[in-house]
């Protein structure tokens, strides 16, 4: 595979490339782990040269004082080339204006005219292509500068002046993570590690910690022969594999990371994630799940030291042994947290008993831990739809749509639990890669918010599924290249559907979405339909479509919500058919699921102490 070049890099980190480069750019990294590091490590040098190219702002004085300056000295003569030229050079007076200089003045640029110098008249092509070539220049060496800066930061550790050090104060501050995880490392959260175990020549490294009694953070890399190479030969040996052949039990891991107390006995966890920053991992390990029963503890009864053991067997194709066990001490992460009981319920009308348990405020995150239950009134619900209906749907599934405010009402963190992430506009500053859940018990996890005074909370509505009887009849033209407009309003539902539209091979349309863009490549149909829906009904999900022989047709979809003011969704929806050369004769659309949206009117005030 042909790896992105440097310039192409370049040009897209600074928003230089059209439309279909953008296109063809983001389609070459969802097939190139290489390009897709190595745009992060660029992304991440930019992030540091933004934080050490900080420069003050200049004093207002400083354009007057160096006008006068120049206003009184004269021209300095002199031959060069045997030319006699003039070039003006100064030596000011700078006493009492040390501090208005930010750095010493070099040199000054004569204009042509005034040396009598004639230059050739250039094209604007010719400008552009040197303005091109000045900017790539500049580019190179602020990227050698700034990874200079970066393996210097990471890598030299001691070796660095103490005035670098203070700037890079955690490698948490230039990974790509939630501003929860900068702001702890900012604060003094983070531990830098550097154990290290060699084995076959392969050298792991235990970098840096972030510290939170809600969840540890714990970065390291990998070297082999003394260069670094991906931590994902570790990885790719830290998951669960298919049975074998004649088996159906799970294969566990070759490496595993533990979480221990002081007396080495594993602390209970959900489960391990972690994720990739240009070569580098990094684990996330909660010291503590309520989803075991809905266990709640007190900040008090997690341990003040834990360890993290390392149990790398295989890296890569190499069996070998990386054994390390990382020492944590978590006091001070500990007493700047904030772990409050609560004991608040609602019974909704729909049956769900809805109960809040725990909000807990870390350095990196704030949590709710809620629970919900069902009541007879929702077991019987689901009974006669069940009896109504004949597909096998999610009717048990429920979702909730709360908000945190404070006293002004502004929304600090809000949780929208719709089933499809495009369709969860609610979401107010979650944590995505820290929410947990377990037989009715919740974990949502936000940025930090533990700073708010008088705070409410706001179940807004509960989503549920409801079964739909619905067919959609598209006719296709004797051609069997496009179909007829459609309109369709079904229990005050308005369905538009457009005519299809034929795609070639060369083909690519992009569509935009909620969050970033779905594109769609190649020979193929394209449908797209809007659906308005009325209040109270938020979706029509499970898509089933077939030919007029009842033959399932394969498709992928992309939708693109909205919701009003008064809470009512108009959602624009598209499927592709890749590959469909032909449309048949008639294409069946159904939907089997209609999301509902069920108004809710409980608030309650949260503590700020415990």
């Amino acid at each position: 595979m042909n790896c992105l070049k440097f310039d192409q890099f370049m040009k897209y980190l600074y928003n230089d490339v059209t439309k279909d480069e953008a296109i063809l750019f983001h389609a070459h990294l969802e097939r190139c782990t290489t390009c897709r590091s190595q745009l992060e490590m660029y992304q991440m040098e930019t992030a540091l040269l933004d934080t050490l190219s900080y420069c003050p702002p200049l004093p207002e004085s400083f354009a007057s004082n160096v006008m006068a300056a120049i206003e009184g000295k004269k021209p300095l003569h002199w031959k060069t080339n045997n030319d006699e030229r003039t070039q003006s050079r100064f030596h000011f007076d700078m006493a009492g204006h040390e501090n208005e200089f930010t750095q010493p003045l070099q040199h000054w640029t004569v204009p042509d005219s005034e040396l009598g110098i004639e230059r050739p008249v250039e094209t604007r092509q010719q400008r552009k292509r040197r303005a091109q070539q000045s900017r790539r220049k500049r580019i190179k060496i602020v990227a050698l500068a700034s990874t200079t800066m970066f393996i210097a930061a990471s890598m030299l550790g001691a070796y660095m002046s103490p005035t670098f050090a203070a700037y890079v104060k955690s490698l948490f501050l230039f990974y790509k993570s939630h501003e929860g995880t900068k702001q702890a490392a900012q604060q003094g959260h983070a531990l830098p590690i550097d154990m290290k175990v060699t084995d076959k020549g392969y050298t792991l490294i235990v970098k840096e910690a972030l510290l939170d009694p809600l969840q540890l953070s714990i970065a390291f890399r990998l070297h082999y022969n003394g260069k670094p190479v991906s931590t994902e030969l570790v990885m790719k040996h830290a998951l669960w594999s298919d049975p074998p052949p004649g088996s159906d039990k799970l294969v566990p891991p070759i490496n595993t990371f533990e979480l221990l107390d002081e007396s080495n006995k594993p602390i209970q966890q959900t489960q391990l994630s972690w994720s990739q920053h240009h070569l580098d991992t990094v684990l996330q390990l909660p010291i503590h799940s309520s989803l075991d029963k809905g266990a709640v503890k007190a900040l008090n009864e997690i341990p003040d030291k834990v360890y993290i053991k390392f149990n790398v067997n295989q890296i890569g194709d190499t069996n070998g042994m990386w054994h390390v066990k990382v020492p944590i001490d978590i006091q001070k992460a500990k007493a700047a947290s904030n772990w409050m009981m609560l004991d608040k319920s609602h019974l909704s009308p729909l049956g769900l008993d809805i109960s809040l348990l725990q909000l807990r405020h870390g350095p990196s995150r704030s949590e709710l831990f809620l629970h919900t239950s069902n009541t007879e009134v929702w077991a019987k619900r689901l009974k006669d739809m069940k009896a109504e209906q004949r597909q096998d749907i999610m009717l048990d599934w429920y979702g909730l749509f709360y908000q945190i405010k404070d006293q002004q009402g502004n929304i600090v963190a809000a949780w929208d639990g719709m089933s499809q992430g495009q369709m969860q506009l609610g979401h107010k500053n979650i944590v995505r890669e820290a929410f947990f859940g377990s037989g009715g018990y919740e974990q949502h996890s936000y940025l930090p918010f533990g700073n708010k005074q008088h705070l409410i909370f706001e179940l807004k509505s509960i989503y549920t599924n409801e079964p739909l009887q619905l067919a959609l009849k598209l006719h296709s033209n004797a051609a069997r290249t496009t179909t007829e407009p459609l309109t369709v309003v079904h229990e005050g539902t308005t369905i538009r559907v457009k005519p299809i539209k034929q795609q070639g091979k060369q083909d690519i349309t992009t569509v935009k979405l909620v969050n970033g863009s779905g594109t769609y490549k190649g020979e193929g149909f394209i449908l797209e339909m809007d659906m308005t829906h009325p209040l109270g009904t938020a979706l029509y999900s499970a898509w089933t479509i077939t030919d007029e022989k009842g033959t399932p047709l394969e498709y992928t979809e992309d939708l693109a919500p909205k919701r009003a003011a008064d809470g009512s969704y108009h959602i624009r929806k598209w499927f592709f058919f890749e590959g469909m050369k032909k449309l048949p004769q008639q294409m069946i659309l159904k939907p089997k699921v209609k999301v509902r949206s069920h108004t809710v009117d409980w608030s309650t005030p949260l503590p700020s102490k415990p």
